[in-house]
């Protein structure tokens, strides 16, 4: 009996030690209620909150639905609209105002530019104002270099001043030595340019050439071909220096070049003196092509004793720089003076390229060996 007192005390005693334990667990979680209630109530109140916002944009959307349904239009389409003939705009009124202001007003427009527009433009303005021979285009040069026929052989340029040459070789083609002037009307048209490059062309083509710096008030040629300008055809006409002691050679096969020399103070006088003519007699002797630099003759008239005496006088015109004017004014001076053998050059030409690799203008059709067909 005492075992089974004893047994039962500490079986007892075991469950009291849990009871315990339950006891101490429930005061446990009856601390953690005033927490847990917070908590429930702000879940509830951001529950009530989004209740409320439901509640109300569902009572909104019951509102625009019963206004909605209670719109009733007030017209009714009976037929629909059917295009029976176009009234406006009329058609034929219309092209015929784009036909106006395409066509007439560039026209119109053209007609003044070229009534207002006093420069030479094209070859119709040449043949319109003059009845000398147009010997050909000269394209605009671009290089710093002046003689583009020997720094530039295949350029553009070169083919153009090599095509002048070669109507040039028809003119007095039954003398033996030709003598050629080139002037102009005013500085900048290109006269100078003309003269050497197409002297160099010459010599190139095994012809023995002197280029002659005849410009003695604005010597220039001289700086060209690198040479001085202390002594020159002005110093042989006064008779300061023989001929050969003025005559200077240069790098160009059968080119030599007699400068200008020393400004004098009387040009006109020199150039119109017997030794002039003289001079030129004894070139034709060595030289088969004589080329003469002048002053333009639209300032001074040094240039016109010289033509008086050339097989082939040329006057540079510049494009889009030369006054028509001038081309008028050109016949007065060849009847008055009795210059003949006088034919044009249009300098200046501006040439564009081609989309097969060539260039064009509105001249005609030039052939190079390396550029292809050239349209002027």
């Amino acid at each position: 009996m005492l075992d089974n007192i004893n047994n039962s005390l500490k079986i007892s005693k075991i469950n009291l030690n849990e009871i315990n334990k339950e006891i101490a667990k429930t005061e446990v979680e009856i601390n953690k209620i005033p927490k847990k209630e917070r908590q429930l109530l702000t879940i509830q109140r951001k529950f009530n909150v989004s209740d409320a916002s439901y509640s109300y944009l569902l009572q909104k959307k019951a509102e625009a639905s019963i206004a909605r349904a209670s719109n009733i239009a007030d017209n009714k389409i009976i037929d629909k609209a059917e295009i029976i003939e176009k009234t406006h705009p009329k058609k034929t009124i219309i092209y015929l105002i784009a036909l106006i202001v395409g066509l007439f007003i560039p026209l119109l427009i053209i007609k003044i530019f070229d009534f207002v527009n006093y420069s030479i433009r094209d070859k119709s303005d040449i043949e319109s104002n003059s009845s000398f021979p147009l010997l050909g285009a000269i394209a605009f040069s671009k290089y710093p270099s002046p003689l583009v026929v020997i720094d530039n052989p295949r350029s553009m340029v070169s083919e153009t001043l090599r095509s002048v040459k070669a109507n040039i070789d028809f003119i007095a083609s039954n003398k033996k030595s030709k003598v050629i002037v080139f002037t102009s009307t005013i500085s900048g048209e290109g006269k100078t340019f003309c003269s050497i490059n197409l002297a160099c062309a010459f010599a190139l083509s095994d012809k023995k050439t002197i280029l002659i710096g005849a410009d003695l008030r604005k010597p220039k040629i001289f700086q060209d071909f690198n040479l001085t300008n202390d002594k020159g055809l002005t110093s042989y006409l006064i008779g300061k220096m023989q001929l050969h002691e003025v005559l200077n050679e240069t790098t160009i096969k059968n080119l030599t070049v007699l400068t200008a020399g020393p400004i004098p103070p009387n040009p006109s006088e020199l150039l119109a003196s017997d030794k002039m003519t003289d001079l030129i007699e004894i070139l034709k002797e060595t030289y088969d092509y004589v080329i003469f630099d002048t002053a333009p003759i639209g300032i001074v008239t040094d240039a016109l004793f010289i033509m008086r005496n050339a097989d082939a006088n040329i006057y540079v015109l510049r494009h889009n720089y030369t006054n028509k004017k001038v081309l008028n004014d050109l016949d007065d001076i060849a009847k008055t003076s009795g210059i003949k053998n006088l034919f044009l050059i249009l300098n200046g030409v501006t040439y564009k390229k081609k989309k097969y690799g060539g260039y064009y203008n509105r001249y005609g059709y030039v052939y190079t060996y390396n550029e292809g067909y050239y349209e002027e």
